[in-house]
């Protein structure tokens, strides 16, 4: 195997390993708007009690997801 394949092999690995940790990164930011307050549905344990005010919240990707509701 060349060298230059090796370089290839590793840019892309790197890469998409990167491309994985931003998209985790932002899928696990949310934004509330202002006006509005907003809670998390989880998929195991259902609806959590907090409620989130306006700004950025955190969540778990793929098992939370949050419902925005205008007050």
């Amino acid at each position: 195997m060349a060298n230059y394949q090796r370089l290839i092999g590793a840019a892309v690995g790197s890469l998409s390993a990167v491309s994985g940790a931003v998209f985790i990164f932002k899928s696990g930011i949310f934004y509330v708007e202002p006006g509005h307050r907003a809670f998390k549905f989880n998929k195991i344990s259902g609806v959590q009690e907090k409620i989130y005010r306006e700004g950025y919240n955190f969540k778990i990707p793929l098992l939370e997801r949050q419902i925005d509701f205008n007050v």
